[in-house]
């Protein structure tokens, strides 16, 4: 059999907060039956905690992030795959190119236009 689910039937919520054990500190997206720890030989209390707004990890995932998209830039890349390579990633309108994994060849003068960092 095939079974399928109703989209209009389904809800997503975030969380705000978890379910946290008094004994081992195990953290639980929903309360176990009797919230007791479902640790192994734990058998601790589980608590309620709100959402911290000074938790970093959760300010971390709050963020935008713009995604790497690498290319080689190395005297082993052809000359005109170097040079689409150099012009998407001047370009201020492409999203083809936003990282160059280089070799010294960047030191040799090649004009790559403006860097907003370099890791060396």
């Amino acid at each position: 059999g095939v079974y399928q689910i109703d989209a209009d039937k389904l809800l997503i919520k975030p969380n705000e907060g978890v379910y946290r054990c008094q004994t081992c500190r195990r953290a639980q997206v929903r309360p176990s039956p009797h919230n007791i720890c479902m640790g192994w030989r734990c058998g601790g209390t589980l608590r309620f905690e709100a959402e911290n707004p000074d938790d970093y990890d959760l300010m971390i995932l709050d963020q935008q992030f713009t995604l790497l998209r690498p290319e080689e830039h190395s005297a082993q890349v052809p000359n005109d795959k170097r040079e689409r390579i150099e012009r998407a990633f001047k370009s201020a309108t492409s999203n083809w190119v936003n990282t160059i994994v280089a070799t010294p060849t960047l030191e040799m003068g090649v004009d790559i236009g403006g860097l907003d960092a370099i890791l060396m």
